[in-house]
């Protein structure tokens, strides 16, 4: 970590891509991101479904 440390520091006091070890691409966003939420109510809905019909 210290040599990663070495290479960031200089990235960030020149903004040289180059003088990173690993390639930098765009963050590139989550397909259905925004449908989280409901799916994961759905499956703790479905998983609790399926916890009544064993009892």
């Amino acid at each position: 970590m210290t040599a990663l440390g070495e290479r960031i520091a200089g990235y960030l006091a020149s903004g040289d891509a180059r003088q990173l070890p690993f390639p930098v691409s765009p963050i590139r966003p989550i397909p259905l991101h925004a449908f989280r939420q409901i799916g994961v109510a759905a499956t703790i809905a479905w998983y609790r479904m399926l916890d009544a019909f064993e009892r």
